[in-house]
């Protein structure tokens, strides 16, 4: 991810009759490395004679109005081109934003709400700086909802020394239990009752591959790309968590690892540790030390990956489906991680960062 609060133009609109080609992208299409080409308007900067966030769905502007906005599309998304109404705010956002106005405005907006802890506010900053890095997301709107499912998903209690008054007014410390949210986590109860609940063996073989034994005995080639095979025709993927280990099992050779859920949006099973290792370049990373996912870092590739592709835990489901143009579903959008569960109560959580983030965009 590149550092999109540097100053300066970063991202760029291209005429799609422009030769230049950003890499990885065809002409017509939004780019980080666009901006050098003459054909190209910026997108950050707003100075006269460009193309600024403010200008967005602005008719007056005659190439907007009758030349090739159109045809154009953000980080491969369709851009509207529907006249905004006055007062109408913009939902694209590629710059930084206000660390200390979200700081403030969370505590405003979420004191009241459920879990709630002021002590999760360095975990938000620090999502808020992967936000800003990330080159692929530039709606509020996905922010908001990847803010949301994170402050849902990962919430849970700690218990924190912390300073309190005694019945005789003294100052001690003593273990306070703590609503925490948006810090990468491990599934509650470790999945237990689950297929993927118990653990596998994990050996790395000369060749590259990755051989997986189940405690059933069933045993899986896994190759550096993430894609796995059965050993044998009839094997499947899963234990009895009541049933005991199997001979084969215990004879295997590796090392034993559990794929319990984990990160932002709890990734389980472990071939799915393996395709999104792979998805993210890192090979079999995940596959062969699953508690990388615990890394904010990583848990946020994960969480952005999934939710702009579909892939891995998302199902399918992607946050172009429930947020493009004027659509946008804060409900539905959570088919991307669990059905409909809770729903509602992350919606209106997508709602209050969207509000947050909107008002503490950095434009100075």
């Amino acid at each position: 991810m590149a550092n999109s609060c540097l100053p300066g133009p970063l991202l760029a609109f291209c005429d799609p009759r422009s030769p230049f080609r950003a890499p990885g992208r065809s002409p017509g299409t939004l780019g980080v490395n666009d901006q050098g080409d003459p054909n190209c308007f910026s997108l950050l900067g707003d100075s006269p004679g460009t193309l600024g966030l403010r200008d967005l769905g602005d008719s007056t502007l005659p190439f907007m109005a009758g030349g090739f906005l159109p045809a154009l599309s953000l980080c491969g998304l369709p851009v509207t081109t529907v006249p905004r109404r006055a007062g109408e705010r913009s939902d694209l956002w590629a710059g930084c934003f206000d660390h200390d106005c979200v700081e403030t405005g969370f505590t405003d907006k979420f004191s009241r709400t459920a879990h709630y802890d002021a002590l999760s506010i360095p975990n938000l900053l620090t999502l808020l700086g992967f936000l800003e890095d990330d080159d692929d997301i530039v709606d509020l709107r996905w922010m908001a909802y990847m803010l949301a499912t994170a402050y849902w998903e990962t919430s849970h209690i700690e218990k924190r020394d912390t300073t309190v008054k005694d019945k005789k007014g003294k100052l001690v410390t003593r273990k306070v239990s703590h609503w925490i949210n948006m810090k990468p986590t491990d599934e509650m109860g470790h999945g237990a009752g689950r297929n993927y609940n118990l653990p596998v063996k994990v050996q790395v073989r000369a060749n590259g591959d990755t051989l997986v034994t189940e405690q059933d005995g069933d045993q899986f080639t896994v190759k550096p790309n993430g894609t796995n095979t059965p050993v044998k025709r009839g094997m499947t993927m899963g234990s009895d968590p009541a049933a005991k280990a199997t001979k084969a099992y215990a004879d295997a050779g590796g090392s034993e690892l559990a794929y319990y859920g984990r990160g932002y949006v709890q990734l389980t099973w472990w071939a799915n540790y393996a395709k999104a290792g792979a998805a993210l370049d890192r090979g079999l990373d995940l596959l062969k030390d699953p508690d990388k996912v615990m890394e904010p870092e990583t848990a946020y590739a994960l969480m952005s990956h999934g939710m702009r592709t579909g892939q891995g835990f998302a199902n399918g489901h992607k946050l172009a489906d429930y947020f493009s143009g004027a659509h946008r579903d804060y409900v539905g959008a959570r088919r991307m991680v669990n059905g409909h569960d809770h729903a509602a109560e992350i919606a209106a959580l997508a709602e209050k960062f969207e509000d947050l983030l909107y008002e503490c965009r950095d434009l100075g």
